[in-house]
């Protein structure tokens, strides 16, 4: 989960873009199991948590289907 490290941002060359399909998705799971405690719990954490989780899941997008890659950034180069 992108939201509660606050080195995540530096992670992914892409956050912002990455996050929201994070919460896309998460979204997608809660609403094909809206009873699960855990999702309920984990949802909750990160609102309370995260300004960031907060504004997106407000936003109310819902995504499903394959991933899409996405680039890391790293220190570390192939040669």
């Amino acid at each position: 989960m992108p939201f509660l490290d606050p080195a995540a941002k530096g992670f992914w060359t892409a956050w912002e873009q990455e996050a929201y399909r994070v919460v896309a998705h998460l979204r997608a799971v809660v609403g094909a199991d809206h009873e699960e405690p855990s999702l309920l719990e984990l949802v909750g954490e990160l609102s309370e948590e995260s300004e960031d989780f907060q504004q997106m899941w407000a936003r109310h997008d819902v995504r499903t289907g394959a991933a899409t890659p996405f680039p890391f950034a790293t220190p570390l180069s192939a040669t």
